[in-house]
């Protein structure tokens, strides 16, 4: 079972995700399972979103899978 999160970061200007990239100041969703976001949950850094109502457009996901760089063969 996963244990799907929607957040926000408290300090949106410096958070970053897993993979070094900022996480910004939209709401995300995290999988608690992940140690990374379980760690981050724990010291307060990302708390749960503020409920929405359902005309609210797709959320991003946050990953902690590296991006591939782009240009390399």
């Amino acid at each position: 079972m996963s244990k799907i999160v929607r957040v926000v970061a408290k300090h949106p200007e410096t958070l970053r995700d897993a993979s070094g990239r900022l996480v910004g100041a939209e709401p995300f969703e995290v999988d608690l399972r992940d140690a990374f976001w379980r760690r981050l949950w724990g010291w307060k850094d990302i708390v749960a979103a503020p409920a929405t109502n359902a005309a609210t457009p797709a959320v991003k996901t946050a990953s902690t899978a590296a991006t591939p760089t782009e240009g390399k063969a």
